[in-house]
């Protein structure tokens, strides 16, 4: 559940550490799981209180990694990947969760979003960061062997089945929102009415910073970082971005990003260069910011049906400038 050289597209403004409100303080910790950086930003007026927030969040997030990563020989998903394919398996709540929402997305976004499109990101080089094209014919066998309804959930026993030993999963297109979800769950247990959870490529803004209304946040130029397109105004939402820069490679003039359509077997076109979500939900915005990258226009509105209050942005390369085009 890694991404790569992931440039920060999304920023917020609200940074001293003493708010205006002289008796709450500004706390910040961060720690590296999942194969990213998670920050979390929160104001409290008890020390001690914002310690405990963030011992039981960083433990929150962890348990994440140890049930959804592909990278750790003990993690629930590697048990799955080892036996699900031979016979049913049993599933935590959490595992069963993210898959159930990772399979619903496959079918509401004509299946751009697919959890087991792994074998084809390994071909492309995008997971160990060897960068090649690979050929028509390597690709179209790899292309046959994926597909979600290789997966079978038994809700009522909670198990997992795969029908073939080539599947595999990835949850890396929602895994972080999924975990950022739950991180923002435990800061509000603990009281937490202001505060930001930072995972790079998906974020969550609880309430508002002291005195103010909103979190101002910025979404920077993809082709120029100095610039900022784009001010949002956000309160108790989550946030997530996909884009080209994230990890691609350019061959013969054309840009090759790690977005790959699952029913192509080959990357999104260049002149799609980032889709990002505001939504309530983190996981849902995290699953559809890769996979409306994926859909044409009618498709995209057909997305805004499901989700009330939903906001999608997208940067696209049109006529050689950057054009941003707002579904609401």
């Amino acid at each position: 559940m890694k991404k790569s050289n992931f440039f920060l597209l999304i920023f917020f403004f609200f940074i001293s550490i003493k708010s205006a409100n002289a008796s709450t303080d500004k706390y910040v910790q961060a720690q590296y799981i999942m194969g990213t950086i998670y920050k979390i930003e929160i104001y409290s007026d008890n020390k001690s209180k914002a310690n405990q927030a963030f011992n039981q969040t960083f433990s929150e997030i962890r348990k994440c990694d140890l049930i959804l990563s592909n990278y750790r020989t003990d993690s629930e998903l590697t048990k799955v990947l080892d036996e699900a394919y031979s016979h049913p398996v049993k599933i935590s709540d959490y595992f069963f969760e993210v898959t159930e929402r990772s399979l619903y997305f496959s079918k509401i976004t004509d299946e751009m979003f697919d959890i087991t499109i792994e074998p084809l990101v390994n071909l492309w080089g995008f997971k160990n960061k060897d960068f090649h094209q690979p050929s028509d014919l390597q690709v179209q066998t790899i292309k046959n062997d994926i597909g979600y309804k290789n997966i079978i959930l038994d809700k009522k026993n909670k198990t997992i089945f795969l029908k073939s030993s080539k599947i595999k999963l990835d949850f890396g297109g929602i895994g972080k929102g999924f975990a950022v979800g739950k991180a923002a769950n435990i800061l509000k247990k603990c009281g937490i009415k202001s505060g930001v959870i930072d995972a790079v490529s998906s974020q969550y803004y609880i309430g508002s910073p002291p005195k103010q209304k909103f979190w101002k946040v910025g979404i920077k130029n993809p082709r120029n970082p100095n610039k900022i397109i784009k001010y949002l105004y956000l309160k108790d939402m989550s946030l997530s971005t996909s884009g080209d820069y994230e990890q691609f490679f350019i061959k013969k003039g054309h840009r090759y990003s790690h977005t790959i359509n699952p029913k192509t077997g080959y990357p999104i076109k260049e002149e799609n260069i980032s889709s990002t979500i505001i939504y309530s939900d983190a996981t849902d915005s995290d699953a559809l910011s890769s996979s409306v990258r994926l859909l044409d226009e009618q498709k995209t509105k057909n997305i805004l049906k499901f989700f009330p209050n939903i906001q999608i942005i997208k940067i696209k390369n049109i006529d050689g400038k950057l054009g941003i085009i707002i579904y609401k």
